[in-house]
């Protein structure tokens, strides 16, 4: 091969290349489909009761690509060795301490845009087929169904500690970390979230007897 033969070749591999690189960095930038981020949160609220349960959490969505991911539908596993418990999502909140008249956004589809964060406070719970709540360290998964897939996909894992539920009764917010109650307190809490235990127990007795009959 000759000189001008040769140099042509490389300049037709030069603009190969380049249009490999100039498709490649447009796809990057414009058109690749990122993955949902998401971040442990540090704090929650919860209302526990034998018949009635509800949970919020702070939610931040970061989408690390260029193209919106939609959000179709968000549940919440309770995951204690064996056991799993999943409570629906109910909607989204303004803020994350509960307060009186504070409406709720029902469930809905929404989209986290391209490298963007979206904070969101997700509530959820069930007033049918609700889960014991115990003292003890959960796992809890956040589950998505994301764009148009119809399995669900984990965006978040992250311990969640019921024990640190003083006063279930009373729809309030919680730290979530280790050392947010004080041994006294913890004690405390152990035991008013045994008591509605005790409450659930007695109210499903109840129920069979009414289904039953005397």
């Amino acid at each position: 091969m000759n000189a001008a033969g040769s140099w042509i070749s490389s300049a037709a591999l030069m603009s190969a290349l380049a249009l490999v690189f100039t498709v490649g960095s447009f796809w990057w930038i414009h058109a690749r489909r990122g993955k949902l981020v998401t971040y442990e949160p540090h704090t929650f609220a919860a209302y526990v009761r034998a018949k009635y349960v509800r949970f919020r959490f702070p939610l931040a969505l970061y989408n690390d690509g260029p193209v919106p991911i939609v959000i179709q539908d968000l549940r919440l596993i309770l995951e204690h060795g064996v056991e799993l418990q999943a409570v629906p999502w109910q909607g989204t909140k303004q803020q994350l301490m509960p307060v009186n008249g504070d409406s709720i956004d029902l469930p809905a589809v929404f989209a986290v845009d391209g490298r963007k964060v979206l904070q969101i406070f997700a509530e959820f719970g069930a007033s049918k087929s609700v889960p014991a709540i115990e003292p003890v360290t959960y796992i809890a998964h956040v589950e998505a169904r994301i764009d148009d897939a119809e399995h669900w996909a984990e965006i978040l894992s992250f311990p969640f500690r019921a024990g640190n539920i003083l006063e279930p009764g009373h729809f309030i917010t919680y730290g979530n970390a280790e050392d947010s109650l004080t041994a006294e307190e913890r004690i405390e809490a152990k035991r008013a979230l045994e008591k509605v235990t005790a409450q659930r127990a007695t109210s499903s007795v109840s129920s069979e007897k009414e289904e039953t009959g005397p």
